[in-house]
C-alpha cells in the first residue's frame, strides 16, 4: 500500500544549528505515525555546506501534512530558523515502493515547495 512520504533537503549556515534543527524535527515528531525513517542527519558537502536530510514515510497524510506544514513555517517564520536556512526544498508524494507496482515518484501526487 502506498504510504506518503516527506522529504527535505536543506542548506544550513552551521553544523551547531543543523543538530539544533534536527532536535526540533525530532520532539515535532514525537506522536505521529511513520512507517518508516530513511534519514534525518546532516552531511558536510566538499565545498564546506551543511546539508540537512530529512526523508520520512508515514502511515497517514495527516501526519505527514502536520509535518510539511511545520517544517514550511519554521522555514518562512521561526525568528532563528529561517536566518539559518539557506536554502531548502520540501517534496511530498504518495510512496508505492512496498507496492506490487512501483510508480515513478513524481506522478503520484508529487508536490515541491522551495524557499532559495
Amino acid at each position: 500500500m502506498s504510504k506518503p512520504r516527506l522529504k527535505l533537503q536543506a542548506v544550513i549556515d552551521t553544523e551547531a544549528n543543523a543538530d539544533t534543527i534536527i532536535t526540533q524535527i525530532r520532539n515535532e515528531l514525537v506522536g505521529k505515525d511513520i512507517f518508516e525513517e530513511h534519514n534525518l542527519s546532516y552531511q558536510i558537502d566538499e565545498s564546506g555546506q551543511v546539508n540537512l536530510i530529512f526523508d520520512f514515510r508515514f502511515n497517514n497524510r495527516i501526519d505527514r501534512d502536520d509535518m510539511k506544514n511545520w517544517i514550511k513555517d519554521q522555514a518562512q517564520n521561526n525568528p532563528q530558523v529561517k536566518d539559518w536556512i539557506q536554502s531548502v526544498t520540501v517534496t511530498e508524494h504518495l510512496c508505492s515502493h512496498d507496492d506490487v507496482s512501483i510508480k515513478d515518484c513524481t506522478t503520484t501526487e508529487y508536490v515541491r515547495w522551495e524557499r532559495v
